[in-house]
């Protein structure tokens, strides 16, 4: 083996640990989410309507899961409120893109 083969070698070698050093420092260091977790239509009132919806859904199960009344009625009116909320916000999401778009035409 010639001495520019064995450099290449060497080379190689210590690129694929310093690789191997960033890839691993990056496992422990960089959170990883799932890309369907991130919902760039997502505000502040999504955050308070989902605080409210656990919160009477919570009280809903230490009041032993009730099927009528009070609190069975606030636990599906906050849930409704949530998931309406959720829909319009994707909606006018999509909607000020589809406008952005419409105007490059």
């Amino acid at each position: 083996m010639d001495i520019d083969a064995m450099d290449n070698l060497c080379l190689d070698d210590l690129y694929e640990g310093i690789v191997s050093s960033v890839y691993d420092a990056s496992v422990q260091t960089v959170v990883r989410v799932k890309s369907t977790s991130l919902k760039s239509f997502w505000n502040e009132e999504l955050d308070s309507l989902k605080q409210s919806a656990i919160f009477w859904h919570n009280v809903c199960i230490s009041a032993g899961r009730p099927g009528s009344g009070y609190v069975h009625k606030l636990k599906c009116s906050t849930k409704l409120k949530y998931k309406k909320g959720i829909r319009d916000a994707c909606v006018n999401f999509e909607n000020c893109h589809d406008d952005e778009l419409f105007s490059h035409f």
